[in-house]
């Protein structure tokens, strides 16, 4: 079923949830058929979850500042991490293009998943609450 989710969305609660359900240890007479449809959504996820890094990439690319070789500046920054050097005002700009970046909303193909598949598996509300959608 095709859905509409924002990267967001998708990033922070329905890929978690899936790679819950993708742990738990289901029954023996568990259809083969419910386990490849949680892998299926896992791998159309991770493309779209690519896109989105590769897309954040690029837009930060562009306001990074360079160096005299035209190579991204880097400095370590409070974390002890290396982070791209931007302008104050690349970074104002820099927040606005994530923000939107973030509430992009993707159609994405998953497949749904049957409650009585998740009778007898051990989950809290939290592991099914980005699951909802695909449900039935």
């Amino acid at each position: 079923m095709a859905i509409k989710v924002s990267y967001t969305k998708l990033i922070d609660e329905i890929k978690p949830s899936l790679e819950k359900l993708g742990n738990i240890v289901y029954k023996e007479d568990t259809p083969i058929s419910h386990l490849l449809n949680i892998a299926e959504n896992l791998e159309r996820i991770e493309v779209n979850t690519k896109s989105f890094w590769s897309t954040r990439e690029k837009l930060l690319e562009g306001l990074v500042e360079k160096d005299k070789d035209g190579k991204p500046k880097q400095e370590v920054g409070e974390s002890g991490n290396a982070e791209y050097v931007l302008t104050n005002e690349n970074k104002a700009k820099w927040s606005v293009k994530f923000q939107e970046l973030r509430e992009t909303e993707i159609e994405v193909d998953l497949h749904t998943i049957e409650k009585k598949n998740l009778e007898g598996a051990k989950l809290t509300a939290l592991d099914l609450k980005g699951c909802f959608l695909l449900l039935k």
